[in-house]
């Protein structure tokens, strides 16, 4: 019943996503042209004969109005765009086959790091990797659960304190068990009930996004027959935490 609904939850997502593309693009065809027709009234302005304070009238309505209007306009859609965007990936990220087999775990968590190497060369953290066990899982989706935890930990790093981020693991006959621990902002014990919940964001002043990467993390780790969790402090940092299968015949879909 929990799949049924979460298929019926996903296709819905799918389809009014791509439903509301429809008006936005006709929104910011039609702001397009009424950019344009602003820039052909402006030249005209230039080359009529018009009463000084005319001209001042309407070179303000031109350049401060509309075009404020339209500066507004322009960062709604953008931003519009980027959830609808972010609303099918997650949507896809549910419904895509997952391919299932034994991945090294340690080489996927450097591979990711040196993807991220510029960001990481901005907050100038240190990265430590400490031995970490193979996974049984889709070597795609698995790299985006440690792509989102990596760069989540290096967007939320305390400004002033030198940053530092570890990844381990540990396995038993029946799970594997991951951490990407940092020493961030930290979150706040009220607000991690919502962690994985779609377009949350708990420090807009840090980093921009659309709130939606630790709910992809979320997804795809329990279609992976997983858990995921976190243990945060605010000021001290968080450690996310990921448990796997540790044998094909035990993962769920």
């Amino acid at each position: 019943m929990l799949a049924q609904r979460n298929e019926e939850v996903e296709a819905f997502v799918y389809i009014v996503s791509h439903d509301l593309r429809v008006p936005l693009v006709n929104l910011q065809g039609f702001s397009k042209e009424l950019e344009l027709s602003c820039r052909e009234l402006e030249a005209l302005v230039q080359t009529a004969p018009l009463p000084a304070s005319t001209e001042q009238a309407l070179q303000t309505i031109l350049h401060d109005d509309i075009a404020g209007a339209l500066r507004y306009i322009s960062a709604s859609t953008t931003k519009f765009q980027r959830l609808i965007d972010a609303l099918l990936l997650l949507s896809r990220t549910g419904s895509q086959e997952l391919r299932y087999e034994t991945i090294d775990v340690r080489a996927l968590v450097e591979m990711t790091i040196l993807s991220l190497h510029q960001s990481i060369e901005r907050s100038g953290a240190e990265i430590v990797v400490d031995p970490v066990p193979a996974a049984v899982g889709d070597v795609t989706a698995l790299g985006q659960v440690f792509s989102n935890l990596l760069s989540n930990a290096l967007k939320y790093l305390q400004p002033g304190r030198s940053g530092r981020l570890r990844i381990g693991g540990a396995s038993t006959d029946r799970l594997t068990h991951y951490w990407v621990s940092d020493n961030g902002v930290g979150i706040p014990a009220s607000s991690q009930r919502r962690l994985f919940q779609v377009f949350q964001r708990f420090h807009p002043e840090l980093a921009s996004g659309e709130g939606m990467g630790l709910a992809i993390v979320k997804r795809v780790v329990e279609r992976h027959g997983g858990k995921v969790w976190a243990e945060s402090e605010p000021g001290v940092g968080t450690t996310f935490h990921v448990t796997l299968p540790a044998a094909l015949d035990m993962r769920k879909e």
